[in-house]
């Protein structure tokens, strides 16, 4: 597989938030609150990104589509408490945890996540808008589209994405839908 350039991977990515271009094996982990110094980041080890592949199959129009997501483990944030019976026991903590936390950058509350998504893409070419004028009717050449012609063009865009933005350490994982 030839190596993309990082500008060049991520023309490809369709991130849902404002995750960094690199994940290193180490992102989250640094999780911690002022106001909530008891609230701690659990990975789960080792690390996974999961290749997710599926397929859309229009009834009507024939159409067959592959669609490729990448899902990573993101951190748990959770605290110990200690029973009575001198016991740890973990809380996992989701949903509202804290003021100092709801005010976090975007980019911060994305990274400390409990996973991190991003949707593979494709450049839409000219051609293709001259073959299918209605399907593309709202879309330029050089816009972005998810829908793949083929599992294994998108199984291999998703690749690359992974190796260039996944430190080695990462375990990926193919999870074939399509």
């Amino acid at each position: 597989m030839e190596d993309m350039e990082m500008k060049e991977v991520m023309s490809y990515c369709m991130d849902r938030y404002d995750y960094p271009q690199f994940f290193d094996i180490n992102i989250g982990k640094d999780f911690k609150l002022e106001t909530k110094p008891d609230y701690n980041a659990e990975v789960r080890e080792p690390r996974r990104v999961v290749i997710k592949i599926s397929t859309y199959r229009g009834v009507s129009s024939g159409a067959i589509h592959y669609y490729a997501k990448i899902e990573a483990d993101g951190i748990k944030i959770c605290s110990n408490v200690i029973e009575r019976n001198g016991q740890i026991r973990k809380i996992y903590h989701g949903g509202y945890i804290c003021d100092e936390y709801n005010n976090l950058p975007r980019r911060q509350k994305a990274i400390w996540g409990s996973s991190y998504e991003i949707e593979v893409g494709r450049i839409l070419t000219q051609e293709e808008i001259n073959s299918a004028p209605l399907r593309w009717e709202y879309y330029e050449a050089g816009f972005l589209t998810n829908a793949f012609y083929s599992k294994r063009e998108a199984v291999e865009r998703a690749k690359e994405i992974v190796a260039a933005r996944f430190s080695k350490e990462w375990v990926v994982e193919i999870e074939d839908n399509a």
